[in-house]
């Protein structure tokens, strides 16, 4: 009883921090959007909260923070690269400069709480210098906490990790390959599969698994550091959406059930 109690009040203290910290980034969206500092700020203390997660609400509070933060990220640099004037002329003299280069690595290099899945290309050669996926946030003269910097362990805890992250890690374990909506959305519950769909980030983001894109398909993989993967994603499906691959799926099996 002791026991259930303390992990409720720890439940509670994590849910009002995740709270508050969608306040400040309320008051962010509607002040300095390109307060870069702060952004950082805010997302590297939700990297530490990330830790403590036990829950599914939890989960959807993480990826609130998650979805707010790539957005003030995105009107940040959106307001950064506004020009004054472009005219026919200065896109010639910009294509025959180094500038684009120069953008492409300031659009990449300032991001706060996201990563590029592919590198911008818009260099004449179309040659794209290789990069790590996952970039290190700039922490300037910021006074980081370095645990939220640091990756975190698949064994950490691991028996009060929830079931259903156990239960990926077995499927795709014994399957080596999942296709991504196979996995995560259920046909007969639209609040399920956005649930799923908060675990299997989370199993992404703990070094579980990863994703790769084979053949115009999303595969839920066994993680293997390879370069190619994509170590963390937040997916937005609408309720539309849903719809239209619960009916795919559906039609998919009745078509191997009629062989």
């Amino acid at each position: 009883m002791q026991d259930d109690k303390q992990q409720k009040e720890s439940s509670d203290d994590v849910q009002k921090k995740y709270i508050c910290l969608i306040e400040e980034l309320h008051e962010l969206r509607e002040g300095a959007v390109d307060d870069d500092v702060r952004l950082e700020n805010v997302v590297s203390r939700s990297n530490v909260l990330f830790k403590r997660i036990k829950t599914c609400s939890e989960l959807k509070l993480d990826a609130k923070i998650t979805a707010m933060s790539i957005g003030l990220t995105c009107k940040g640099i959106e307001k950064k690269m506004e020009p004054e004037e472009i005219s026919s002329k200065m896109l010639v003299e910009v294509m025959c400069s180094n500038l684009v280069d120069r953008m492409c690595e300031a659009a990449v290099g300032c991001y706060v709480g996201m990563s590029f899945a592919d590198n911008l290309v818009l260099s004449r050669s179309g040659v794209v210098k290789e990069r790590s996926r996952i970039q290190q946030s700039r922490r300037r003269d910021l006074n980081v906490d370095r645990d939220a910097m640091r990756p975190i362990e698949k064994d950490v805890q691991s028996e009060e990790e929830p079931e259903m992250l156990c239960k990926i890690s077995r499927m795709i374990a014994d399957k080596r390959k999942i296709d991504y909506f196979e996995l995560v959305v259920d046909p007969e519950s639209f609040s399920k599969t956005v649930e799923n769909i908060l675990y299997f980030s989370l199993a992404m983001r703990s070094g579980r698994v990863c994703l790769k894109s084979q053949d115009n398909k999303l595969l839920a993989c066994e993680s293997s550091n390879d370069q190619d993967e994509m170590i963390h994603l937040v997916i937005e499906m609408t309720y539309e959406e849903y719809l239209k691959i619960s009916a795919s799926m559906k039609e998919k099996e009745a078509d191997e059930d009629c062989r």
